[in-house]
């Protein structure tokens, strides 16, 4: 259930009325629908207009207490006043309401967000028909009177709408057609004018600008409306209502096969969403309310002006010596932030610094998720990672690729093969004794030197600058003091750090590769076998589903129990997928060591 607060700050700004379960003093249950008109953070109380559900009777000026509502929902679609006093008062004194709202501005900034995300999505028409004919189609005065069965039909199809298992993928919109085009494969709506339910006068009223649809859904497949107009037509979209007849002829002439139509009638779009992207926010507003806020989070809402650090130094696992000082300095600072962007042109190593980075996670215990928009790195990333090798035979890395279907399935047909290969092999646990003494001794001199070398980028970066502001400046005072006394101390500090090299930081890392081999084999071999322990026998039960559409609904519901997570990630501590289908790991909280990026992600 969404927190009560955050549709309360949604119907007030946004001008939508409000369903709220409420239990009233004798502790029953009642359904209303009410429009806020005034707030009282002091005493935790609401003064607003309501609707009785069943009986459709209003009630002005009723008071609630915000802590007696045990459920709301914004209705988005229906029409209520602003009151613009409480929207000003609450922007201009958000500590004032920090009791009922948590964190104001953050939470203007997700609703935002995820409007943005929604809104992105490819809009199609659905088969929503208001019952009945309207006495007068076109709007007049912004408005269409509905009568009284359509008023119900409005009415209850709000109140079903939280009743859809997929209505969280949807967001659907009531309008009046503007233009259309009848095409062989179904209707493209081109332009419409989005309406709202104005549930105190039983209207739909125009509140918003015209919705230009430029792409457009029919029968599953995207259109574009690049189909009907060229490219130095265009620009008459962006003024659609004094172009409209235009945009109809110009439609018509060239393209004879369709019908264009630009009569008024009701109409609804959706858009659908793969990503319950409200869910992932409401982890991050239930994060604030708990002040369990992670780093990552307080440094994209701006609360940290300087970066924390992790003081520890971790020793590298390299696969081989092929490795630069950016590269080194890269996956250092990934090992010492929650959440890390790798970025590099091809031919630069990027992808062999990732799969080092996830290798020096696994090494030093780390739970690790490496995510991208764009598949080819993620694979390649896996393909390699599944490629080690130790001695004659293959490393059993424990890294998941999850995603699509067909991703995950692929990947949960291998967890089996990998698990009937290691069954019987013993672990030396000899080996796993060795806790690499020089290497964790190591660390903390490459950790410094990575950190001359980093100073020393920057140095060389402010002399460059430093250097152009002196040659381009008019002001010889400037000039001769930028010249005279900051370029010749910045030369002095990078005097003293000296010259740093690979080789140099190199003799810092243990490099016997063939150690780290036998390491890496049965360190991956104990992460798999711990799928046999009893506290497992879920995971391992769902392995043994034959029904591949029944054995990935049991998976990705397995994975969505946030404890069930945390021992899968035991087994597989280094998980590959998609930002979209990240979503399906667990709950919207922190649950990774690391996370780290691929520039597609950008």
């Amino acid at each position: 259930m969404k927190p009560a607060w955050k549709e309360l700050f949604k119907a007030i700004h946004g001008g939508y009325w409000l369903a709220v379960e409420y239990r009233n003093r004798k502790q029953e249950i009642t359904n209303y629908w009410i429009c806020v008109r005034n707030l009282d953070p002091l005493n935790r109380r609401i003064t607003a207009d309501g609707m009785h559900i069943m009986t459709h009777s209003f009630m002005d000026e009723a008071q609630l207490y915000i802590d007696s509502i045990v459920s709301a929902r914004a209705l988005e679609g229906t029409y209520a006043p602003v009151p613009q006093e409480l929207v000003k008062d609450i922007r201009e004194n958000p500590e004032k309401y920090a009791s009922v709202f948590s964190d104001v501005s953050n939470l203007k900034i997700l609703q935002y967000l995820s409007e943005c995300h929604r809104l992105d999505e490819v809009p199609f028409k659905t088969d929503f028909a208001l019952v009945g004919s309207l006495d007068d189609e076109v709007l007049e005065s912004g408005t269409v009177k509905l009568n009284e069965a359509q008023y119900v039909q409005l009415l209850n199809k709000f109140t079903n709408e939280k009743n859809r298992k997929d209505s969280f993928l949807q967001m659907k919109q009531l309008g009046m057609n503007l233009l259309s085009v009848h095409t062989k494969k179904g209707l493209y709506v081109l332009a419409y004018q989005p309406l709202r339910l104005n549930v105190r006068t039983r209207e739909l009223c125009e509140t918003d600008d015209i919705v230009i649809c430029t792409e457009f859904t029919i029968n599953g497949e995207r259109q574009s409306i690049r189909q009907f107009l060229d490219a130095d037509e265009m620009y008459l979209l962006n003024n659609f209502k004094q172009n409209a007849e235009n945009i109809r002829d110009l439609i018509a002439s060239d393209h004879p096969d369709v019908i264009v139509d630009d009569m008024p009638y009701i109409l609804e779009t959706g858009r659908k969403s793969l990503l319950n992207l409200e869910q992932e926010y409401d982890g991050i507003l239930q994060m604030y309310h708990d002040d369990t806020v992670s780093e990552p989070v307080r440094a994209f809402f701006g609360e940290l002006t300087v970066h924390s650090r992790r003081k520890k130094s971790f020793p590298f696992a390299l696969l081989n010596s092929e490795i630069n000082l950016d590269q080194l300095l890269a996956m250092n600072h990934a090992m010492r932030y929650p959440v890390s962007y790798v970025q590099g042109p091809p031919g630069t190593g990027k992808t062999m610094t990732i799969v080092n980075l996830i290798i020096t996670a696994f090494f030093n215990g780390r739970t690790v998720l490496l995510s991208s928009y764009n598949n080819h790195p993620l694979n390649e990333a896996v393909k390699k990672l599944q490629s080690l090798r130790y001695g004659d035979g293959l490393i059993p890395f424990p890294v998941i690729r999850l995603g699509s279907n067909l991703d995950t399935i692929r990947s949960l047909r291998e967890m089996k093969y990998l698990l009937d290969q290691i069954r019987n092999i013993e672990v030396d646990e000899t080996v796993l004794r060795d806790d690499f003494k020089t290497r964790s001794e190591q660390a903390k001199d490459l950790t410094a030197f990575l950190e001359n070398y980093e100073e020393r980028l920057e140095l060389l970066e402010r002399r460059d600058a430093a250097e152009q502001l002196a040659a381009s400046s008019t002001q010889m005072n400037f000039s001769l003091g930028l010249s005279a006394e900051q370029i010749p101390e910045i030369d002095q500090k990078l005097k003293e750090i000296g010259e740093l090299k690979t080789e140099d930081a190199l003799k810092l890392i243990d490099t016997d590769f063939e150690a780290l081999g036998k390491w890496l084999y049965y360190a991956s071999i104990r992460c798999l076998k711990r799928i046999f322990e009893p506290k497992n026998s879920d995971l391992f039960r769902i392995l043994s589903i034959k029904d591949d559409e029944s054995m990935i609904r049991e998976f990705n519901h397995y994975l969505c129990v946030p404890d069930n997570l945390k021992r899968f990630l035991r087994i597989f501590p280094a998980v590959v997928t998609t930002c979209i289908s990240a979503h399906k790991l667990g709950l919207p909280e922190p649950v990774f060591d690391m996370t780290i990026l691929d520039e597609a992600s950008q």
